[in-house]
């Protein structure tokens, strides 16, 4: 049959090995790849196989759909007002389920606690000893079960939710299950007795909760088109969803310590990679209105029997009270740090730092290992649980013991008391009437109160120094192990209780001895600084956050005259762990080789050579996108067939493909100008909504991408090619996004890498000076330059290494990619010289085979003919 309405003809026959490589790869999903046009091309049963799907995937946060939108006043303001309220009900969301969270822990470790110490008063230990570790076991298990049912309900979530906006939807990490196990998990974890908080989870949980209220569907199950208003249609986009995400994780942070600032805060310095105005006043808003609601419905909790106190003078605490120093004996108010108390603070940051930089590499090291004995046996979910009814039978027997080993943790209880009118809160275990048990007082109460105990006892010797410093090495020992365990976690409160116990560690040593002229008061007001700035420097150490975690520590304390010592004790903690590794969330963001670009691109590793470390600075300041572009680009012509399109689809699993448009006089179709970008989701939608009207095809709904988002067809659920027709034309240009961002070669890398995270790219185009298509740069590129290979992003088709292999092996197709169809292109005279795309349809055929349609095209030529050219001219 004569070939008709043919306008992109390129394709090169196969070679055995291509196939043999394609058959593996063809199910894995990627954005453009440099060399792997073997990957276009293959055996038709395996292709045509539903994609497993990937462990993350790229977002594009680029609105292709807003020429649909109503762009009238009325339909501006309608849904300015829509957004509005939809973050208020986040906002009241979040406060709802961390009012619960709250709740349900109290009461658990009420029982927990309360009962163990009735037993051990009435001297049995024994007795207590074993319902304290059950309840602990059977705590953690619940919290395991709920992990193992939702596996991305592991951890804190905080370095997912990084990822996510910055541009990286790791699978299943704002999933409905998810949000549901993290909820129950983190009841279990905190009130099983493992060093861990719940604050960490609160994030991921607030920002699970800003995806689902905004997209108003499910997010792991269902499938297909949705009938919604235009005035809903518009949160249907990624870049809605990221927004509403960020917002939730603002009012996570707001809920878990009550602070507006600090929550808007996390959000600019942590978490977000994109930010403006419009998106800070919305979340600032939504983080008042959180913080009033739940600051109300905790004093409800805390105080149902006086209701009446909500009229009354309401502090505006969240989930993590350390209470402030507004009622402690000691007169805070007139006090002024002097230069060797600023001396002192710099000196325990510092020293808290390295503390940091050893916790994080001692965390890496054990994930490390877990990671490696986990990938043996993927599927036994038994030693996941038993790892952590290990961890937490050996920090319940820790607990529960210690105290009881010597009565010279005794301390009596004398007037006025140690602890003020916090005295409550002290542990008697064991210890006679009128005394307290210090290291009980620590170890058997929940991290908050014990990091309460330590900010506020008035006298110096409060806690002996080997209760301190023992304290301090089981805490930090178990809070290293605990996150990565099975269980979701958080890792602010053990931070904070870490660095607190030092900071009082290095106050009992020192202050003493230099201050040896000041009363007891005095010597008590130094310690107390250095236990504040201690805990502020242990959270430091660890996230090497700074502003945020300041403003959420001083919403916290309540106390304004700690702002400069808090401050020194960041940046001091800060600094002095940037020199030795990385924070805790960008190391675990690393190990899962989720591919997160950071601000400023990064150097060699720390342990490779200078030399190494300026070779990489060298590359990224003297290279261009050149370097890195994938240059065997699939195009699309703006007038493509329908067969043809379907065909490339199953044949490719690219995630976009430049659209160029073929002019009548065109001899070559490499020489098609650059129209615009159109996403394979786009494509997926434009062909599943298309109808027979020969000889165009119709498409309903004017392929709007928000009917389906955020479930897209799948390929195999496309209408047939003979109900469509062979010969049916489809026109691309309504669906192309023309604004589709570009640059040409000699643009600069790092100016790439820029715009990628701020702009949360997923691809761009490079073209020429005759604008056309020389090639495209997609996150993965860039990852390769972060990661040295990156990790699994989006399933590549072909690794680095498999590529290397088989050029090595095959050096003539490495060479000549288009050997056997027509004239070769032009060779590149140097490995950063680009060639021309490939351009990505196949001929007409004559039945939806793809058996006919890979014989067809592995014969077809690259030139047009006459009788080709007249068609050409009668489409355009």
């Amino acid at each position: 049959a004569p070939i008709r309405g043919q306008l992109l003809l390129a394709r090169r026959r196969e070679t055995p090995l291509d196939r043999k490589e394609t058959m593996a790869t063809s199910r894995l999903e990627s954005d453009h790849f440099a060399d792997d046009t073997s990957s276009t091309e293959g055996n038709a049963s395996v292709v045509s196989r539903r994609r497993a799907a990937p462990a993350f995937e790229i977002m594009d946060c680029q609105n292709y759909d807003w020429a649909k939108d109503d762009l009238t006043d009325l339909g501006q303001r309608r849904r300015e007002l829509l957004r509005w309220h939809l973050v208020g009900f986040v906002a009241v969301s979040v406060a709802l389920i961390g009012a619960l969270v709250e709740c349900a822990i109290t009461n658990l470790n009420g029982v927990k606690f309360g009962y163990t110490e009735s037993l051990t008063s009435r001297k049995l230990v024994g007795r207590g000893l074993f319902f304290y570790v059950v309840f602990n076991l059977v705590a953690c298990s619940v919290a395991t079960f709920c992990v193992l049912a939702a596996p991305r309900a592991k951890g804190s979530g905080i370095p997912e939710i990084k990822c996510y906006l910055n541009g990286v939807k790791v699978r299943e990490v704002i999933a409905e299950k998810t949000l549901v196990a993290k909820l129950i998990g983190v009841v279990g974890s905190v009130s099983g007795g493992l060093v861990c908080g719940k604050e960490g989870p609160m994030v991921h949980i607030g920002a699970v909760i800003g995806a689902v209220v905004s997209q108003g569907r499910p997010e792991t199950f269902g499938r297909g088109r949705t009938t919604r208003s235009r005035t809903w249609k518009f949160l249907n986009t990624e870049r809605e969803k990221r927004d509403f995400v960020a917002i939730g994780t603002a009012c996570g942070v707001a809920s878990a310590f009550g602070s507006v600032i600090g929550g808007v805060l996390f959000m600019i310095e942590e978490a977000s990679s994109y930010w403006n105005q419009k998106l800070f006043f919305r979340a600032t808003y939504a983080s008042t209105v959180n913080v009033c609601f739940i600051v109300f419905l905790l004093q409800l909790f805390r105080d149902p029997e006086h209701p009446q106190k909500l009229f009354d003078r309401v502090k505006f605490q969240g989930m993590a009270v350390f209470e402030n120093f507004d009622d402690d004996e000691l007169d805070f108010k007139d006090r002024s740090a002097s230069l060797v108390v600023l001396l002192l603070t710099v000196a325990v940051g510092a020293v808290l730092g390295a503390w940091g930089a050893a916790f994080n590499a001692a965390n890496k090291k054990i994930t490390k290992w877990r990671m490696k004995f986990y990938a043996r046996y993927p599927s036994n979910n038994f030693f996941k649980l038993l790892e952590v009814l290990l961890v937490a039978t050996v920090i319940s027997l820790t607990s529960y013991c210690v105290p009881l080993a010597t009565s010279e943790w005794c301390r009596p209880l004398e007037e006025p008391s140690p602890f003020g009118v916090r005295k409550h809160r002290v542990v008697r275990f064991q210890c006679e009437k009128g005394h307290y048990n210090e290291f009980a007082t620590l170890s058997m109460a929940s991290l908050s109160d014990s990091i309460t105990s330590l900010f506020h006892a008035n006298s110096v010797n409060a806690f002996s120094f080997q209760a301190l410093a023992l304290h301090f090495a089981t805490t930090s020992l178990f809070a290293c192990v605990t996150y990565g365990l099975h269980v979701p976690s958080g890792l602010f409160l053990p931070s904070i209780l870490c660095g607190a116990t030092f900071g009082r560690l290095v106050g009992l040593a020192v202050v003493p001895s230099i201050f040896k002229h000041n009363t007891r008061r005095n010597l008590a007001r130094v310690v107390q600084d250095l236990t504040v700035a201690g805990g502020i420097a242990g959270l430091a150490g660890t996230t090497r956050m700074t502003v945020s975690i300041v403003a959420i520590f001083l919403s916290t304390i309540l106390d304004g005259t700690h702002v400069v010592p808090v401050f020194v004790a960041a940046l001091a903690s800060k600094i002095v762990g940037d020199v030795f590794n990385e924070g805790l969330y960008e190391i675990h963001i690393e190990l899962q080789k989720y591919p997160y670009i950071t601000d400023v691109p990064p150097l060699a590793p720390k342990k490779e050579a200078a030399a190494e470390r300026q070779k990489s600075r060298i590359f990224w300041h003297d290279n261009t996108v050149e370097a890195v572009m994938s240059r065997n680009v699939h195009c699309f012509s703006a007038l493509a067939r329908y067969a043809d399109v379907v065909a490339t689809l199953r044949r490719t699993s690219h995630n976009a493909f430049p659209v160029v448009q073929i002019q009548t006089t065109t001899t070559s179709m490499d020489d098609g100008t650059f129209v615009g970008l159109i996403t394979r989701d786009q494509l997926l939608v434009v062909l599943a909504e298309s109808r027979r009207s020969a000889p165009y095809v119709y498409v309903r709904n004017d392929g709007d991408t928000r009917d389906y988002f955020p479930r897209f067809p799948d390929i195999d659920d496309l209408p047939s090619i003979d109900a469509i027709g062979p010969d049916a034309v489809l026109d691309l240009n309504p669906y192309t996004n023309k604004s589709a961002l570009t640059a040409r070669p000699e643009t600069s890398l790092l100016f790439a890498n820029v715009l990628f995270r701020t702009l949360m790219l997923r691809h761009l185009v490079v073209l020429n000076e005759a604008s056309k298509v020389c090639g495209i740069v997609t996150r993965r590129d860039l990852m390769r330059m972060h990661l040295g290979g990156g990790g699994d992003c989006d399933n590549d088709n072909s690794s680095s290494s498999h590529r290397q292999r088989f050029n090595n092996e095959n050096p003539r197709a490495a060479n000549h990619h288009h050997a056997t169809s027509g004239p070769a292109l032009g060779e590149p005279s140097s490995p950063l010289a680009y060639r021309q795309p490939l351009l990505a349809t196949a001929p007409l055929r004559s039945s939806s085979s793809m058996s006919s349609l890979d014989t067809a095209a592995n014969s077809s030529p690259r030139t047009l003919d006459d009788a080709q050219r007249r068609i050409v001219a009668e489409m355009v």
